[in-house]
């Protein structure tokens, strides 16, 4: 085992950080041209197939609903990760199920998760750290949602769960470059 693999935590403030995602941008695969990383295997820059392809989905973050996770699973020598984000939007309207049906109905989506650490993690497409290669996630990404009228607070709502399953844990963005601003504008 390579001798790089020590994580040192001691700079960080546990009582700062909480978890759970507060935004997401969706695009269609198809959507994306090029992928380009930096020698640690962030995420630095994308090219579009059109400009504003991009969906800014900003979603409710008082229930503490919206999260992503990446779930290992092992078979043998082999090892993938299902990696689901779950977000949630308080009320039904016409506009949330007529968005919620065409997304569901995409066969490939990449998406952007913003977390509350200050992290960004995209989903549904991979870097390998030992080959330096990327690719499309395993099983592409996929978003499908659900609409509940009985929560426990007594409020409707619509879910989204974007799964997909891939080779790596996690691929993270350089959001110094990827901001808001700057996925926004692609």
């Amino acid at each position: 085992m390579a001798k790089d693999l020590a994580i040192d935590q001691s700079a960080l403030d546990a009582c700062v950080s909480i978890g759970g995602i507060y935004k997401s941008y969706l695009a269609e695969c198809e959507d994306i041209t090029s992928y380009t990383f930096d020698a640690d295997g962030q995420l630095t820059g994308l090219v579009m197939a059109t400009a504003g392809a991009w969906n800014r989905i900003v979603y409710d973050d008082d229930d503490d609903f919206a999260n992503f996770v990446s779930e290992p699973n092992r078979e043998s020598k082999k090892i993938t990760f299902t990696q689901t984000a779950n977000m949630s939007f308080s009320g039904i309207t016409n506009d949330k199920v007529k968005k919620s049906n065409i997304a569901k109905d995409c066969c490939c989506v990449v998406a952007i998760h913003f977390v509350n650490d200050d992290s960004t993690i995209l989903q549904g497409y991979e870097y390998d750290h030992r080959t330096g290669t990327h690719k499309l996630s395993k099983t592409k990404g996929k978003v499908t949602p659900r609409l509940d009228t009985s929560t426990p607070e007594g409020q409707s709502v619509i879910q989204w769960t974007i799964e997909s399953e891939g080779r790596q844990m996690a691929t993270l963005l350089d959001n110094t470059i990827l901001t808001d601003t700057a996925i926004e504008a692609l």
